[in-house]
């Protein structure tokens, strides 16, 4: 019996949903498309993959009830492919959601940790450094963290300035950062995060200060693009607080 029109294209529809899902990031990552039109195809392989699989269940009930093989066996893979899309971008869009628009999260929201080497590094970045410009007021800025990432503080240590700043350095290359500034004599270290598919770049600062009883370490990550980071940088702090 025949393939049936409808079986073959939610095949199609899935795997372009796939494809979509793959394609978009790469678009950016390799300066071929700018971020928002990605955003767009990605909502566009969301809904495709969302439509694809409600019509395949459908399809899927008809084929089987009338006895359909064929149809049957390609409904289901255009429903299972379509179901990637939905698994992979899901969470990120509960995410934002349930995150403030922000990307410019520190442990010390009343004296913000500063740059040296990334001021250098984000000439063209879309995201500017000066603290509480992405909501309007410093002030506002801390007050959405704090309601959002209660738990982010600075970190005392018994190392010393030098001590601490290698051992920041340290952690930082473990979690995958590029460290572009280690400067012992000024307590600052800097590095850079990049993610896999959109070669997404956030810098991240090191402050280490003396104290009387050893040092006290301060971080601070700001994404380079995009007005809310999902809660990449909170959690790349809290990840690193843990490691220190």
């Amino acid at each position: 019996m025949e393939t049936k029109w409808w079986s073959k294209l939610l095949a199609f529809c899935g795997v372009l949903a796939a494809l979509l899902l793959l394609a978009a990031p790469m678009l950016y990552k390799f300066g071929i498309s700018e971020l928002r039109p990605v955003f767009t195809l990605l909502m566009v392989a969301m809904v495709l993959a969302v439509l694809v699989i409600v019509a395949g269940l459908v399809a899927l009930f008809i084929a089987i009830r009338k006895g359909l093989v064929s149809d049957r066996n390609l409904s289901a893979i255009g429903l299972v492919i379509a179901l990637v899309p939905v698994i992979v971008l899901a969470p990120s869009l509960m995410k934002g959601r349930s995150v403030p628009p922000i990307h410019d999260i520190t442990t010390d929201t009343a004296n913000p940790p500063l740059y040296e080497r990334a001021v250098e590094l984000r000439a063209s970045a879309l995201n500017d450094l000066v603290y509480g410009s992405e909501v309007g007021s410093p002030g506002k800025l801390a007050a959405m963290q704090q309601a959002a990432y209660p738990d982010l503080h600075p970190l005392t240590s018994g190392l010393s300035v030098p001590e601490a700043v290698a051992r920041a350095a340290q952690v930082l290359t473990s979690m995958g950062l590029e460290v572009v500034n280690e400067d012992a004599e000024n307590g600052r270290v800097e590095a850079v995060a990049t993610t896999f598919w959109f070669g997404f770049k956030d810098d991240v600062v090191v402050r280490v200060r003396a104290t009387d009883s050893g040092t006290r370490i301060d971080v601070r990550s700001v994404s380079r693009v995009g007005q809310s980071d999902l809660g990449a940088n909170a959690a790349r702090i809290s990840q690193f607080l843990a490691a220190f």
